[in-house]
Formats: structure tokens, sequence, C-alpha cells
């Protein structure tokens, strides 16, 4: 998650990281945070630069291909994180 909250400049507390099970979790609470930063709603436009960059991020953090990593797969039963 450091890396995610690097890039995005925001902070994930621990308690909000445990129930992350997915990288959709992650995509979710990367448009709240930046919403609640912001005080606007992030645009369309921009979700999907957040999406792909959350993307890039866990695929290299993992040593997976960008293709492989799906907003529904579980990081430990489909992605191997303990």
């Amino acid at each position: 998650m450091l890396g995610v909250e690097e890039f995005f400049n925001i902070e994930i507390p621990d308690k909000d990281a445990s129930r992350m099970s997915t990288p959709g979790d992650v995509y979710d609470f990367v448009l709240s945070a930046l919403s609640d930063k912001r005080s606007a709603i992030v645009p369309d436009q921009a979700r999907e630069i957040v999406w792909n960059q959350i993307v890039q991020i866990i695929a290299n953090q993992l040593g997976f291909k960008p293709e492989q990593v799906a907003r529904i797969a579980n990081f430990v039963d489909d992605l191997g994180m303990s």
C-alpha cells in the first residue's frame, strides 16, 4: 500500500488497509480519499487514470504483468500476497 500512498499523496490507515482484499477495494478507497481531499468527485476521465496507476503499482510490487491484475482478484488467493 505504500506505493499507492506515495503516488496519490494519501494515507491509508492500517484498519482500512487490512479490509482491502482486492485491487478494486484499493481503487474505491483511493477515489474516496481523493474526493475527500479535493472536496469534489473525481471525474470519469481521471478514474481510468487512477485505476491504471493502481494496476501499475500492484503489478510492479508483486511481479505481475498489468493485464494480470483485475479489480476482483483477491490479493491472497489470486495474487499470492501473504
